[in-house]
């Protein structure tokens, strides 16, 4: 069912992944330390 496991992805990394691209384009380490450790 990779289907699922997609929408999943999705669903789950909606808002990470938009932080995670935010932090990484800003340079992570001028970004405000959301996530401690990653």
């Amino acid at each position: 069912m990779d289907y699922v496991v997609s929408i999943r992805n999705g669903m789950m990394l909606t808002k990470p992944a938009r932080i995670a691209v935010r932090e990484h384009r800003d340079g992570a380490s001028s970004a405000v330390p959301s996530t401690p450790g990653g």
